[in-house]
């Protein structure tokens, strides 16, 4: 059952439900309803996850891996960009991964390779991580800016139009 009272201008809501014990804050009571049924449910159906039981990322890109990855066209490669970022940021749990965590792995990975890089590990990190809300393994994902490709562009060597040179001698 779920006990919702004011606190300090906001709502606290207590939800305890089969010797699960969750809480959480909400300036709206509409909100703050709208979660406590929402956690109520999951607790009873089973698919609730309280963050001392969270999991690695390393798990989660494991299982991504399995069941996605390899569906993919591109799955030989990507592997190793699940390689890579497992090695990096594997041993972290869900609960620990933030805006501020990501933010220092693309700053850190920025010095190392090219923005297009960076922004394909990002994309695969941000792909897995919205599996595993699927899952039910996390309720959101961190928001982060993917890095910027202007000023990225290859330079290729000048072509001689045809077209003008043929005219040039006619």
């Amino acid at each position: 059952m779920a006990s919702i009272r004011m606190r300090n201008g906001k709502y606290h809501v207590q939800v305890r439900k089969v010797g699960k014990s969750i809480s959480k804050t909400f300036t709206n009571k509409s909100d703050a309803v709208k979660w406590s049924k929402e956690q109520e449910v999951s607790i009873e159906q089973g698919t609730y996850i309280s963050k001392t039981k969270s999991i690695s990322l390393s798990f989660l890109l494991s299982r991504w891996e399995q069941e996605v990855l390899k569906n993919l066209k591109s799955w030989k490669v990507e592997k190793f960009k699940v390689a890579m970022i497992d090695r990096q940021l594997g041993h972290l749990g869900l609960d620990e991964i933030t805006s501020g965590l990501l933010v220092t792995y693309r700053e850190d990975r920025l010095k190392v390779v090219a923005n297009q890089t960076v922004k394909h590990e990002l994309g695969l990190i941000r792909c897995a991580l919205k599996k595993g809300i699927e899952w039910g393994y996390l309720g959101s994902i961190p928001f982060l800016t993917m890095p910027s490709l202007k000023g990225q562009a290859r330079t290729r060597p000048c072509r001689i139009n045809l077209c003008s040179i043929k005219h040039h001698y006619n």
